[in-house]
């Protein structure tokens, strides 16, 4: 509301309200590369490896 608050205070006066925050949850990894499911051919022909250095 336009004043400073610290994070202790915040704390205190979420405790005393009973309100809690949300926490973020964290980053769930959602590949799993070694599986033995059959790998798509390179239409593209693209080439993964670089001649040189950038």
């Amino acid at each position: 509301m336009g004043f400073e608050a610290g994070r202790d205070r915040i704390d205190r006066l979420r405790r005393q309200m009973g309100i809690r925050c949300r926490q973020k949850r964290k980053f769930k990894a959602t590949t799993h590369s070694a599986h033995s499911l059959p790998v798509s051919e390179n239409v593209l022909g693209q080439v993964f490896e670089p001649a040189r250095p950038n």
